[in-house]
């Protein structure tokens, strides 16, 4: 049986409160794995149980209370849609009980139900003072008041049945479908079973996930094929989101999963060093200090880090502040995933946060925040991705894409929205997106190069557009297109530019036109035009305008004919190659009157423009 809805139950509380206890009343599992936790009688480890009724599950997720496995605890609150917090009758709050509801208020779970057990071992004015103390601590941290306090016994039995009803008709109100991001699970066990190799459970956060699917886990980036899905001893073809699953990856080795990675239905690239965040610090001292070194539980992840300040040396604490996460090893996370701070030595919680960007640039010093900071923090898609932008003006799709954490459509629609609100530019067949003013800039810098151009070469028809290669060509593109730059081949020019001539340039320009036409089939070679006019620059800018106003063809690098005269010998030529099967060098010359120097290049450049075809020594007409 897979039900349609399932609803996940963290349990939180004081060592030895009856948590576990309390899962096995309602669900009849041990969710103590352990030998030792059963010799010893606490849970040193996450423990998972289950129970279903009218196609909802309440899948619970048994947590240590002991302090010195807080960091397990951590592991499996992340994915919690609810919290137990238990307090037992005869000891009231103590010190892992108030540690525990702070952990679930910084990860931002909300409804956190109130449990009193042991009330068998505690007289009614000993129940009513737990319960006071309950209440107080909702109110120091700033909550309402619980509507329910629930009164249960594991040894008896008492109150069982009313908290169990509770919690489904709770659950049935609740709503944790997760549509926008990419079907991904942290994973919090991994283990080999025997003829079928490593298995890796954990809670499926958004999507789905079917057998055959490939899975890539982060940090390593490393890529396995689903062979098998079990969902509370079911096997199952295909599961969906806030749900509890054991994946068979058989192409992964045990020791190549461990609990904190991040295993994804798509290669989207998330591992990092650092990130910014938000951080919220109630305890821990009288300052926050610049590179304080924390540790961070973060998903089923529990890594050490240090805390870069972005605006000043030191915060006074309590404080909420924009900071820069350097973790000590390489980590997987993205945009939105909360986070739990604990010091670093002794270990104690003394925050939360929230991931603001898993892939920024290394901040260093001390600055007012900046506008793409501020951006980032915020819970808008939209935001999220302009505050990208406006840090660094472009960025690819893709690594976006993953910074965000979305699936391709709501991406692509975020994308759509933006750019059709101009605050956002997107070329076709470029994957870059770019802030407006970035391609402003770049814009404003090519019409700056090629106006400069035109100033310093008036006789050139245009800026070589080979030189722009290193701007987005994309943009020069969309510049031809919007009418910013006209291309003429193998230049570009600005709209309003006209090439300019002095008299001196005019008449040498004349004096040009004239003695190639004179001169027939003949003309002066390069070297010999070179000798009668002295400024070989202004003589090859000379070349160039008769050649792109239609004037001149370029036969070879030192041979230009008058267009007319090259037209006239064309059409004479093809008259007489079609008469003929092939002519070798000597035919030619004797019908033209050509010697070599002149012959050779032009059969060369009729090979060229394919109007005929060499065959060893032989051509003929194409």
């Amino acid at each position: 049986m897979n039900p349609q809805k399932q609803v996940i139950i963290g349990t939180a509380g004081h060592i030895d409160h009856g948590k576990t206890t309390l899962v096995y009343r309602m669900t009849g599992t041990d969710a103590d794995r352990w030998e030792e936790e059963k010799r010893r009688g606490i849970t040193i480890d996450i423990g998972f149980a289950h129970l279903e009724r009218e196609g909802l599950a309440l899948s619970f997720i048994d947590v240590p209370g002991h302090k010195d496995f807080v960091t397990n605890m951590l592991a499996g609150v992340h994915s919690v849609d609810m919290g137990l917090l238990v307090v037992a009758a005869d000891e009231s709050v103590m010190p892992q009980t108030e540690e525990h509801f702070n952990i679930l208020k910084l990860l931002g779970v909300s409804l956190i139900i109130p449990v009193i057990t042991k009330i068998d071992l505690a007289d009614t004015e000993m129940v009513a003072f737990t319960e006071l103390e309950i209440r107080e601590l909702f109110q120091k941290n700033g909550l309402n008041e619980p509507d329910a306090i629930f009164h249960v016994s594991g040894t008896t039995g008492e109150g069982m049945d009313s908290l169990t009803h509770f919690l489904f008709q709770l659950g049935k109100t609740i709503h944790n479908e997760n549509d926008h991001q990419p079907a991904h699970l942290h994973v919090d066990r991994s283990f080999t079973i025997k003829g079928h190799g490593t298995v890796i459970t954990g809670t499926l956060m958004s999507g789905s996930l079917k057998t055959g699917d490939k899975i890539t886990v982060y940090p390593s980036g490393k890529t396995s094929v689903i062979k098998k899905l079990n969902n509370h001893g079911h096997d199952i073809s295909e599961i969906h989101a806030r749900k509890r699953v054991a994946l068979n990856v058989p192409q992964f080795q045990k020791n190549e999963l461990i609990r904190g990675m991040v295993a994804i239905a798509e290669p989207l690239y998330i591992a990092t060093r650092f990130a910014d965040a938000r951080i919220r610090i109630i305890s821990g001292g009288v300052d926050m200090e610049d590179l304080t070194r924390i540790r961070v539980s973060m998903g089923s992840e529990d890594v050490v880090a240090r805390i870069k300040l972005v605006e000043a040396p030191s915060e006074k604490i309590p404080c909420d502040v924009l900071c820069q996460l350097r973790f000590e090893r390489e980590v997987a996370c993205f945009m939105g995933e909360r986070f739990i701070v604990r010091s670093y030595s002794p270990v104690h919680t003394i925050g939360g946060g929230i991931i603001l960007d898993s892939r920024p640039g290394k901040r260093r010093g001390f600055h007012p925040a900046s506008t793409g900071l501020k951006l980032k923090d915020s819970e808008d898609d939209r935001s999220r991705l302009m505050g990208i932008l406006t840090e660094s003006g472009k960025v690819d799709s893709e690594n976006a894409r993953a910074r965000l954490f979305l699936t391709r459509q709501v991406f692509e629609t975020v994308v759509q929205s933006l750019t059709s609100e101009k605050h956002l530019v997107k070329f076709e067949k470029d994957s870059q997106l770019y802030h407006p003013d970035q391609v402003k800039e770049i814009e404003d810098e090519i019409l700056s190069r090629v106006e400069e151009f035109h100033r310093e070469n008036p006789r050139k028809d245009g800026y070589p557009a080979g030189i722009l290669r290193h701007y987005p060509e994309s943009i020069v593109r969309a510049m031809v297109k919007q009418g910013q730059l006209v291309q003429k081949g193998s230049v570009i020019r600005l709209p309003s530019f006209s090439r300019t001539y002095s008299p001196d340039e005019q008449a040498a320009y004349q004096k040009l036109l004239s003695l190639l036409k004179a001169a027939g089939m003949t003309p002066p070679l390069l070297s010999a035009l070179k000798r009668e006019f002295e400024d070989g620059a202004l003589l090859t800018d000379l070349l160039q305008r008769g050649i792109s106003e239609g004037c001149f063809v370029r036969i070879s690098s030192d041979y230009f004919l008058d267009t007319d005269e090259y037209e006239k010998f064309l059409e004479h030529f093809r008259d007489w190659a079609a008469g003929l099967g092939s002519f070798g060098i000597q035919e030619a010359k004797a019908e033209f009157g050509l010697v070599r120097k002149y012959l050779i290049p032009l059969l060369e450049h009729l090979d060229g423009e394919k109007i005929t075809a060499k065959m060893d020594d032989k051509r003929k007409l194409l």
